[in-house]
């Protein structure tokens, strides 16, 4: 907004008792008004003071960690790497704050020169331990914060940087392809979850958005279970965010430089099913593409209006989706990280503001 101030005349620095005399005192009023609120006006992504993000997670953030190995996920069932038909959350994020966060498959070993905006150590089928569901070679979260500890210590880890987790449905998934829902998944997911924290934490990371589970049972997927399982499902999430939460909670008494807070992802997503039309939204049940995720159609034919959508195939949300996602995540961070915060300085509209309706307090008294 700051921006447009030059659409206006130079002349308007130079208001004279003249000029007041032939404005009504409302009109002048309205005036000064607006131009002294030009500069308080909130605060946009662009103007957040962060120098550098670092992403640990699985396929819903993964901008082509896992595809720059093998290949996967192909378009044109998914968009250059990303697990959905667009751009992925982090996409949408990183070019609001101007960053370019460098995948971690991108890195040359050995090299001692880091990338300056971040590092994006997300793998598809990542669960929150070691595991991975792709294959025994990738990484899950514990790998990838010690793939993050290879390269930093605490000299080299910078503290005012954004560190961002979100783990958790591939231990659902996991569990289901071994034929059942594991009771201790709760715990265990947010045990790990903890354990990460806690190794980013003693290298010097300050300010850690971490995001809750999203009720698996409301995809395509779970929607897919035997009716018993879906209810189980939804408990099992409930229960692990309650875990998750006071695990915050704990983290951030026992340790006062800790600005760890916490992403209500399943509140969001509830948010949309409630009210989908609020959001642009049709459709929150279906699956759009047709992909039954991991395995890919003979004959691809998504859906002809996929904006409408808030699945891209039966796990993944797509990219509309996505871009609600990194708004949700740019006011959370304005709100619980102030540090990042940065307020424009008083311009000439300040001083002009202030003298003008002293000017008005003037006039009124003459009247």
């Amino acid at each position: 907004m700051i921006s447009k101030v030059c659409l206006f005349s130079k002349n308007i620095l130079s208001l004279d008792d003249n000029i007041i005399s032939k404005m009504s005192i409302g009109k002048l009023a309205k005036l000064l008004i607006f131009l002294t609120t030009l500069w308080t006006l909130p605060v946009s992504a662009s103007t957040l003071n962060i120098e550098q993000i670092y992403i640990f997670g699985d396929s819903n953030s993964d901008q082509g960690n896992l595809y720059n190995i093998s290949g996967f996920p192909p378009e044109p069932y998914f968009y250059q790497g990303r697990f959905t038909n667009g751009p992925n959350w982090i996409d949408y994020l990183s070019n609001d704050l101007s960053l370019n966060p460098e995948l971690y498959t991108n890195l040359n070993p050995g090299s001692s020169d880091l990338p300056t905006d971040g590092i994006n150590f997300t793998f598809g089928g990542a669960t929150s331990g070691d595991i991975n569901i792709g294959g025994e070679s990738l990484p899950g979260l514990q790998q990838q914060v010690d793939y993050f500890a290879d390269l930093y210590d605490e000299a080299t880890v910078d503290p005012d940087a954004l560190y961002m987790i979100w783990i958790g449905p591939n231990d659902y998934v996991n569990s289901l392809n071994n034929g059942v829902i594991d009771p201790n998944i709760p715990t265990t997911a947010v045990n790990n979850i903890t354990a990460a924290i806690d190794e980013l934490n003693a290298l010097g990371a300050n300010n850690i958005l971490v995001f809750n589970e999203p009720n698996v049972s409301f995809t395509p997927l779970g929607q897919s279970l035997p009716p018993e399982a879906i209810p189980f499902l939804s408990d099992l999430t409930e229960q692990q965010n309650e875990l998750l939460a006071q695990s915050v909670n704990q983290l951030n008494q026992a340790n006062p430089e800790l600005n760890l807070v916490y992403f209500d992802t399943d509140r969001f997503l509830q948010d949309i099913l409630d009210a989908p039309s609020e959001f642009g939204l049709t459709n929150v049940t279906d699956n759009c593409s047709g992909i039954p995720f991991p395995d890919l159609p003979d004959n691809f034919s998504p859906c002809d209006n996929p904006d409408e959508y808030l699945f891209w195939d039966n796990q993944h949300p797509t990219t509309v989706v996505h871009r609600l996602i990194a708004d949700e995540v740019i006011d959370t961070v304005k709100s619980e990280f102030p540090n990042y915060s940065t307020v424009p300085e008083p311009s000439m509209f300040t001083a002009l503001g202030f003298f003008g309706l002293s000017l008005l307090r003037t006039k009124k008294n003459k009247v």
